[in-house]
């Protein structure tokens, strides 16, 4: 479910940092799991205005999330 929050602001535009109570639960919800720095990058770059970059970033950082997620899974 908070892959699925962050792949949402990975989809929306600048709105989605109004979104930012969803994407900081699910940061925290991953914290054991990821590195904090990842998750750091993630919120920071997800207030963005500029749409493509933004868009580019977070999907680059969403992929090392998921990276981690699967790592921590077959712990």
């Amino acid at each position: 479910m908070a892959l699925a929050v962050l792949r949402g602001a990975c989809r929306s535009g600048p709105e989605a940092a109004r979104q930012s109570e969803a994407i900081r639960l699910a940061l925290r919800v991953l914290l054991p799991h990821v590195n904090r720095r990842t998750l750091s990058t993630f919120w920071t770059c997800a207030d963005n205005a500029n749409a493509a970059q933004r868009s580019l970033v977070l999907q680059k950082i969403l992929r090392l999330i998921e990276a981690d997620v699967m790592r921590a899974m077959t712990r």
